[in-house]
């Protein structure tokens, strides 16, 4: 099973782009800086995935599943839903 001394913060996306900004921005203020973001976009057709992209290169600590790599690449569906049952 996946584990980490970081949190982990799971969000899930779909034609976000309107809030995606406030909410990455959101967590990246937080006092406790010892958390990982993993992020599943559920095939957005806005710029929610381009947006999310562009955080991930600024910032080296997002983990981003976009829907249709998780097609080709099951196992990454499989330790996301591990991460939503992750205690």
């Amino acid at each position: 099973m996946f584990r980490t001394d970081k949190i982990a913060i799971l969000m899930a996306t779909y034609n976000g782009e309107k809030y995606i900004e406030e909410q990455l921005d959101s967590i990246l203020k937080q006092s406790n800086q010892n958390w990982v973001l993993y992020i599943h976009d559920d095939g957005s057709s806005d710029q929610t995935p381009q947006i999310i992209l562009e955080y991930q290169n600024k910032y080296d600590i997002f983990l981003f599943f976009h829907h249709l790599y998780i097609l080709y690449h099951p196992r990454l569906l499989r330790l996301f839903q591990q991460l939503l049952h992750y205690r």
